[in-house]
């Protein structure tokens, strides 16, 4: 069994190796995925959701978190890593480069800080 700081600090490796010069896209994508699965699992566990499997549940999470006044930052920055993340995952169309990468990971890194999670 994983937790979910092991799929941060793997996440942050992913992200280390896509920031690379000779990196593609698509490490750049999955790197993106990494954050966000990431994000989602440690920011579940210190909110109380379950983040088993069910689709419902990122959108649950994404609920607490605009409806609690404490974490509604926190929230904010969850959300745009979503939507990079749907992005990176669906429109493919569109060029995802260093820069979005760099925004996913300081989405994911605020949503840590906000929340009083460990390093970022």
């Amino acid at each position: 069994m994983i937790t979910p700081e092991e799929l941060w600090d793997e996440a942050l490796l992913h992200c280390e190796r896509a920031q690379a010069a000779e990196s593609t896209e698509a490490a750049r994508r999955l790197a993106i995925a990494a954050l966000d699965d990431a994000t989602y699992h440690f920011t579940g566990r210190a909110v109380g959701l379950d983040t088993s499997a069910n689709d419902s549940n990122q959108e649950r999470l994404l609920q607490v978190l605009k409806y609690s006044r404490e974490v509604r930052r926190a929230a904010q920055r969850y959300d745009g890593l979503k939507l990079l993340r749907v992005k990176s995952h669906y429109h493919l169309r569109l060029q995802i480069g260093t820069q979005e990468l760099v925004v996913a990971r300081n989405h994911a890194r605020a949503v840590r800080a906000l929340l009083r999670i460990g390093p970022t």
